[in-house]
């Protein structure tokens, strides 16, 4: 077969069995996508279905006329042409894909750190007891919108095919409540947004951010799709039944113009988009967050009559009280030499500083190879490391293969940016006293910490 050929044309043998098995090793031998145009001298139809289904994409009869060749091969190759511009296409988008989530999982770690070091850094000046109250309320601002930023890292990760983050129950009612704040300063002001919510609805399991960047993505999409006039935007969540199992369904609906019905198939398609250059990766984190929840999304629309998006989540049959989230306060009565490692100066600064405060004696390290050297000469000094997977010089899992050899007993706390399943997979044959995805609250930290080095290392979990 000729190097680029765009289409193949087969002279069967005049033995019906034989062109058969003709065509079969020939159709092996060339590349799927490629058009045959069998010709043969069979004009039954069972004779030709036969030909056709054994590989060939067209058949003509022989004797044939020279128009009617020329016709034939002229539609398979627009056709393969056509076909073959269509997949050029599709790689193309498959690749964009894959370039942002090998760019999503490269940035996740520093960016991560960062926001770690911001937040622990608020954290620590959050503590000082003379703290005036207009600080107070400037830091506590940073914190809150660098848990933010974190949300967001973590909705690029689940777009991009990676691990979602441990699900847990989630009241969707109160999700959209407390977003509505939010939501408010984030759409036109010309837009109205109507609540529309049942009493006692059952909670769904998933992970609050990602559901939290879903309804904020809908209800963008929808204040834009009534740009520049504005409109109303009805927010609605109900619960329902489907083959006897309780759903809870999501609808935020616009009263904008409606999505043509020739675009509504290509809507959740990554990177299509009818706004400006560089948008169209709303709708589809929406639909890739949503079936990683196990539910469905879609939408139903009639021109100049709004869009509907519609969420259906699967529910939990008994409602589950939601826990309270108390931060812990630093630990007291707890010490313990503590080996820190951490690549990200601002943040290792942070921690080592609010470790120390609560009573720990902190050694610090900012590499693989600087935390090897100090380990390698005073292993029997410490009683537990805090460890960062991602690491100049030495990897984290070096390290802790140096542990382990020369420290089995000592306890390891891995603090990183990786998702749970990348953690266990960096880890597997070597005992973890417990894990902490960052950004966190230092305090956490801390608390943890305490936790371990009050545990017997065969009981942590």
């Amino acid at each position: 077969m000729p190097e680029g050929a765009e289409l193949a044309v087969v002279q069967l043998a005049p033995r019906h069995a034989e062109a058969l098995a003709q065509l079969r090793r020939w159709r092996e031998t060339m590349p799927p996508s490629l058009p045959v145009l069998a010709i043969g001298r069979w004009t039954g139809g069972d004779a030709v279905r036969e030909i056709l289904n054994t590989g060939a994409t067209d058949y003509l009869t022989h004797p044939y006329k020279t128009q009617e060749l020329e016709l034939r091969l002229l539609i398979l190759r627009n056709s393969a042409l056509r076909v073959n511009g269509e997949l050029r296409l599709r790689i193309a988008d498959t690749q964009r894909v894959e370039t942002i989530s090998a760019l999503a999982g490269s940035l996740a770690h520093d960016f991560n750190n960062v926001l770690a070091a911001i937040l622990g850094n608020a954290e620590v000046a959050l503590l000082d007891p003379h703290l005036g109250d207009s600080a107070r309320y400037s830091l506590t601002q940073i914190d809150r919108a660098s848990r933010h930023a974190a949300e967001l890292t973590r909705q690029m990760l689940a777009l991009a095919g990676r691990p979602s983050p441990g699900f847990e129950p989630v009241h969707l009612d109160e999700l959209v409540e407390e977003m509505a704040d939010i939501l408010r300063a984030s759409i036109s002001r010309l837009c109205r947004v109507e609540y529309h919510i049942e009493a006692d609805l059952p909670p769904v399991t998933g992970a609050a951010s990602q559901l939290r960047q879903v309804v904020l993505n809908l209800l963008l999409n929808a204040s834009e799709a009534m740009a520049p006039g504005g409109g109303v935007i009805r927010v609605s969540l109900r619960q329902t039944r489907q083959r006897s199992e309780p759903r809870v369904v999501l609808e935020i609906a616009d009263s904008g113009p409606g999505i043509p019905p020739e675009i509504q198939g290509r809507i959740f398609e990554p990177f299509y988009s009818t706004k400006r250059t560089g948008r169209g990766l709303g709708l589809a984190a929406v639909r890739a967050i949503v079936e990683a929840h196990g539910g469905e999304v879609s939408v139903s629309s009639q021109p100049g009559s709004g869009a509907t998006f519609r969420l259906d989540f699967p529910a939990q049959d008994t409602p589950v009280p939601q826990p309270v989230a108390v931060l812990p306060m630093p630990p007291t009565g707890v010490c313990g030499a503590v080996l820190l490692v951490e690549d990200e100066p601002a943040l290792r600064e942070a921690a080592a500083h609010l470790l120390a405060k609560s009573g720990f004696q902190l050694v610090s390290a900012g590499s693989g190879d600087e935390a090897e050297r100090i380990f390698r000469r005073r292993a029997a000094e410490f009683d537990a490391v805090i460890l960062d997977l991602a690491l100049p010089g030495a990897s984290g899992e070096g390290l802790l293969e140096l542990i382990r050899s020369k420290r089995p007993d000592l306890q390891v706390i891995v603090w990183s940016g990786y998702d749970e399943e990348s953690i266990h997979a960096l880890t597997v044959g070597h005992p973890i006293a417990a894990t902490l995805r960052k950004p966190c609250h230092l305090r956490e930290l801390a608390a943890t910490l305490a936790r371990v080095l009050t545990t017997p290392p065969c009981a942590v979990a």
